[in-house]
């Protein structure tokens, strides 16, 4: 079997050369009436070429043409028909450009687009947390479901915008304000039907405050302003004699309780708005009580 000697094989291969070079950079030729269009993107400020942004063709049937393929900010769509395409690009931290585009001439179409920068104002980032919640208040949702009574949120109690905490229990039925001594002092009662049968008015109710029953002596003409100011009372619950919960019960029963629970961040204010010797007494009537009661 005979061999072609390698100095006619090689002289071979470098004739072919030059036709293959010539074919890969020859271009497809496009088809007759359709025309490839080039977009390609920079910044006006840099020079630099632009990646990932939206680059749009409305046709004149006003359907969206978008490009077939990107690379290094150009942005390659498919063969288009003859007519008036409008151009729209668009890119994050720059103004958006729209032109008109007239696609006649067959052939490659090569438009540049300078985007310049523009500073995007963003609406402002709001962060709301619930308002802290007193500890202490454990059950409270679920009595307020059981309905036994009249319950107050701090929400309700914002909307009345009181000045004295009194003004918070004008709205609840069954609940009397009264002003008296000089200068007028105002607190609360409570009716008891029971007690209207026997020709008595309206008395005061125990008061809790966080669980605790502030406990009023006989004699004792102390008012619900002077034992908490309105603006610490968290929440309020309020309940007509003989349906008081069981740990709400005081040593007036006929009277029926006020619970309160103050916020866990009240305003910053003075000392006086909550007096700290009804506070004593009350924590000193239920460490008797109950030392009494082990005897």
């Amino acid at each position: 079997m005979s061999r072609w000697p390698v100095s006619v094989l090689a002289a071979a291969v470098m004739a072919l050369l030059p036709s293959i070079a010539l074919a890969q950079e020859t271009p497809q030729p496009v088809p007759a009436g359709r025309v490839r269009v080039i977009v390609s993107v920079s910044d006006q400020t840099t020079n630099q070429r632009v990646n990932d942004a939206e680059v749009l063709l409305v046709a004149p049937d006003s359907s969206l043409v978008r490009p077939g393929a990107q690379s290094d900010g150009r942005y390659a769509f498919p063969l288009l028909d003859h007519g008036r395409y409008q151009l729209v690009v668009r890119r994050f931290g720059f103004r958006e450009v729209q032109q008109s585009l007239d696609v006649g001439a067959e052939g490659d179409l090569n438009i540049g687009v300078a985007l310049v920068p523009e500073a995007f104002q963003l609406e402002p980032l709001v962060i709301t947390t619930p308002a802290p919640r007193n500890p202490f208040m454990d059950g409270f949702d679920e009595r307020r479901a059981m309905g036994i009574g009249t319950y107050l949120t701090r929400d309700i109690i914002e909307q009345i915008r009181p000045i004295n905490s009194t003004d918070i229990l004008q709205m609840v039925a069954g609940t009397y304000i009264v002003t008296s001594g000089s200068p007028p002092r105002a607190d609360v009662l409570l009716v008891n039907p029971n007690r209207g049968w026997l020709g008595e008015g309206p008395c005061k109710p125990a008061v809790f405050v966080n669980g605790l029953h502030l406990a009023r002596m006989e004699g004792d003409d102390t008012t619900l302003n002077e034992l908490i100011a309105a603006d610490q009372i968290e929440a309020i619950e309020v309940y007509r004699p003989f349906f008081e919960p069981l740990q709400f019960t005081g040593l007036q029963h006929e009277c029926g309780s006020i619970v309160i629970w103050t916020r866990v961040d009240p305003p910053p204010r003075s000392a006086a708005g909550f007096l700290w010797k009804p506070a004593l007494a009350g924590v000193l009537f239920f460490v008797i009580t109950n030392w009494i009661a082990h005897q």
